[in-house]
């Protein structure tokens, strides 16, 4: 690993000009099914990246489960979301996660907001967490994901997956990777973790999404 670091083509990334780095993110998009990636040094800022792409209205909010990475241990935690309420402006609503990972779907869907009445903000995204941290490590099951998927989209509500060890998820269920994140929009998975890369974070989604 040290000697292909220190033999790797570097160039400009800001101006598109890393041929190492460019690979790399075409290979986690491809590796995902999706269109596009981005290297990112983090897990953390790579969810909050996501987190504000999709949440471009300041006031909106997001529905994660109450034992998620996302809500615990990313510079957040409850009363004071310092992470995303500070810098991206966002409200994360929670949803009670069991023991597997998962939360209630009807739950989850009875929290949808339109933002129609001034007075509430607006459901912007779904955020999942596979494997999941706090609940031991757990792998979401494909038919619950399936049916989460179905309901956001019936509200045109996207999915996100914080998907540090998505790849031992995929690994657990025998399936490639691209079955297992069909059913989210974008997801954000660590390369320093299940890996044993160094350092760094991928998130992969729809070109215009990375671009944004």
């Amino acid at each position: 690993m040290l000697s292909f670091m220190f033999n790797s083509e570097v160039g400009d990334d800001v101006y598109e000009e890393d041929p190492t780095c460019k690979e790399l993110q075409e290979k986690a998009a491809q590796l995902a099914g999706k269109e596009a990636a981005l290297f990112v040094p983090s897990g953390t800022m790579g969810n909050l990246i996501a987190i504000m792409a999709h949440c471009d209205r300041r006031g909106s909010e997001i529905i994660v489960g109450d034992c998620s990475h996302i809500m615990l241990w990313e510079q957040g935690g409850a009363p004071s979301l310092y992470a995303f309420s500070q810098i991206g402006g966002v409200l994360m609503r929670q949803v009670r996660n069991n023991k597997d990972g998962t939360f209630n779907l009807d739950d989850m869907e009875a929290k949808f907001s339109q933002g129609d009445d001034v007075h509430c903000n607006p459901t912007s995204l779904v955020c999942v967490e596979n494997t999941h941290n706090y609940c031991g490590g757990t792998v979401l099951p494909m038919h619950w994901l399936g049916e989460l998927k179905a309901r956001c989209q019936k509200h045109n509500i996207p999915v996100h997956m914080d998907g540090a060890r998505v790849f031992n998820a995929a690994i657990y269920l025998g399936l490639p990777l691209v079955e297992v994140l069909a059913c989210v929009d974008t997801v954000m998975f660590c390369l320093s973790k299940g890996l044993g890369a160094p350092v760094g974070s991928m998130l992969v989604g729809p070109e215009k999404f990375i671009q944004k």
